[in-house]
């Protein structure tokens, strides 16, 4: 890569983050109180997927990499945990800048089902596949670029992306707590050997319900979380003789579990 070339994408990696700075509202001071109002952290890079055909529970599955402009990381991995760590700024501008010498500005969306045209007018269409969602702050603002199938405007340049964004990087980090999850609880006929018990009010099991969701928040979810191995997943676990499935879906910032409708 040239000297000008490098120069020209480490000044528009900069000038993204201060335009991200720069449109980021000051906190107000609170009147009653005169402490500063604390702001939540927003996304500045978020790769995600949602299936177009799912048997669910779970219906959805969070992002497997998001980053928000206080440098917390939020990753996913696989079905066995999510972990969250805090970069340094230098690791975010890193980040930023490999973004865009990958081309993610030349990222356009297309969710139709079909491809464009070809040169002699035919085109390919897919049923049941998966939108790729690539969300990254531009220009100070967030800009979604949703790409249904392999159907990219630069399918190599999308590739790419979604490649760097999935990278396995170490440190994990310490386990996420989210602040929300969607609890799917359904009751089996047989008992696996080894089961362990768990307190029927954090699942709130009333007797002959046999499935049924749960939207749990704060201090009742905190509780759940504390006796189960991972913050996402599917658990076996047993109340009396009875034996119960419980898939855990936490929330993230930009998905909010709102997609797991209930299966009772």
């Amino acid at each position: 890569m040239s000297d000008n070339r490098r120069v020209t994408i480490r000044a528009a990696v900069l000038s993204l983050v201060a335009c991200s700075a720069a449109a980021t509202p000051a906190p107000r001071s609170l009147s009653n109180t005169g402490e500063p109002a604390t702001r939540e952290p927003s996304i500045l890079v978020q790769l995600a997927f949602e299936p177009s055909f799912v048997v669910g529970p779970p219906f959805s599955e969070p992002p497997p990499f998001t980053l928000l402009d206080d440098g917390t990381l939020i990753e996913v991995k696989g079905s066995s945990m999510v972990f969250e760590r805090k970069l340094s700024r230098g690791e975010v501008d890193r980040i930023m800048s490999h973004l865009v010498e990958l081309g993610v500005e030349r990222l356009q969306s297309h969710k139709d089902s079909c491809s464009k045209p070809s040169p002699n007018g035919s085109r390919l269409c897919v049923s049941d596949d998966t939108t790729t969602i690539v969300r990254v702050v531009l220009n100070g603002k967030l800009r979604e670029i949703a790409t249904y199938s392999s159907f990219s405007n630069e399918p190599a340049v999308l590739n790419k992306i979604v490649a760097y964004l999935s990278t396995d990087r170490r440190p994990t980090g310490k386990r996420y707590a989210p602040s929300a999850a969607a609890v799917h609880v359904r009751q089996h006929a047989t008992r696996p050997n080894g089961c362990v018990a768990i307190d029927p009010e954090l699942v709130e099991h009333r007797p002959g319900r046999e499935r049924w969701t749960l939207q749990l928040h704060g201090s009742t979810l905190a509780a759940l979380m504390a006796v189960l191995p991972s913050n996402i997943g599917r658990f076996w676990r047993c109340i009396g003789d009875a034996a119960f499935e419980i898939v855990v879906v936490p929330a993230v910032p930009g998905f909010d579990v709102s997609g797991e409708r209930p299966i009772g």
